[in-house]
């Protein structure tokens, strides 16, 4: 199928410019992202009140799992050209909000190690 697309007849393309993640551009992108959040479903828990938004007054949070504390995982498979020290990890930005109101565990290894 793909011959018949025509999709090896050139294969290399020229590379395009590569992306230049200023501080602008990072708050903008930051800013978009946090606008692109949808809330699903917020009812009352008995005894609390509503949950989101986090804040701290909270009670606790518990945040589980190998992923949530990693930069470079926090870009993806598909990020080729992105920076992990430009990523900041779910548990940084909910230890920023939560502080000692978050729990963390790293959980399984990865790979289930």
């Amino acid at each position: 199928m793909k011959f018949a697309l025509g999709l090896f007849e050139h294969p290399y393309v020229e590379q395009g410019p590569v992306y230049d993640a200023t501080p602008e551009r990072r708050a903008t992108a930051r800013k978009v992202a946090e606008e692109t959040f949808v809330l699903l479903k917020n009812d009352p828990v008995e005894g609390v009140g509503t949950i989101l938004p986090l804040t701290k007054k909270t009670a606790k949070v518990a945040l589980i799992g190998p992923m949530a504390d990693n930069q470079k995982e926090m870009l993806g498979a598909w990020a080729v050209t992105g920076d992990p020290k430009f990523a900041v990890t779910l548990k940084t930005a909910l230890s920023e909000r939560l502080g000692d109101k978050l729990l963390y565990a790293q959980g399984c290894g990865l790979f289930g190690g």
